[in-house]
């Protein structure tokens, strides 16, 4: 580890099957949220599984982070892993999707959790601050609270042909779906005018179709 009480690191994970998929393409698995890491066997070995903040399963962790999360796990820390980006690759078994997290492993302070706080709404936002941190770095974060944010940043992963981007900030539609689910009244009476403006436009060009 290279800071006491802290590691974090950005990391590939990768979605399987239908309901993986449907999962992390939804508004239920948005840029900057925050994801619960579960360890489960897997064979002779032991996987790091991607969960949302809705119980669903969204990926699988790349084998080679799953030891440094199992060691901050025995030393009481905190884990967890904040979604950073979605990619959609085209391959001869069909669609694959795949992404980033940023891996967040710290010790037991509040500081931290609000700095957890502060990279989601970062990431949100299309930014990717640089998570590895030195000891000056994790100082600051302490004695901010949590609430600085790293200058440096992160550039998106290297992808090869056949490979788009599908995710990297958080849309306007989810911005829309996230104000209502915090049931912000301004917000929901704006998704309503939306729909409603949605349904007489349809009505309109039925009418235009049909000479109306």
């Amino acid at each position: 580890m290279p800071s006491p009480g802290y590691y974090a690191t950005y990391c590939r994970f990768t979605a399987r099957g239908k309901d993986e998929f449907a999962a992390l393409l939804g508004a239920d698995s948005i840029v900057g949220d925050q994801l619960q890491i579960v360890l489960e066997p897997a064979g002779q070995q032991t996987q790091a599984v991607l969960v949302n903040r809705f119980g669903a399963r969204i990926g699988t962790i790349n084998p080679d982070m799953t030891e440094q999360i199992q060691l901050a796990q025995a030393r009481g820390w905190h884990t967890g892993a904040l979604l950073a980006s979605v990619y959609l690759s085209d391959t001869d078994d069909g669609a694959s999707y795949w992404g980033e997290v940023v891996v967040l492993c710290h010790a037991d302070d509040p500081a931290f959790s609000t700095f957890a706080t502060t990279l989601s709404g970062a990431l949100a936002q299309g930014i990717r601050p640089n998570v590895e941190l030195g000891e000056s770095g994790v100082d600051q974060v302490i004695q901010s609270g949590g609430a600085w944010l790293p200058t440096g940043r992160t550039p998106l992963p290297d992808t090869q042909k056949g490979t788009a981007l599908v995710k990297d900030r958080m849309s306007p539609n989810e911005h829309v779906v996230e104000l209502a689910r915090k049931r912000n009244p301004g917000c929901m009476a704006a998704g309503v005018a939306f729909i409603l403006a949605l349904v007489a436009g349809a009505v309109w060009l039925v009418l235009k179709l049909l000479g109306g």
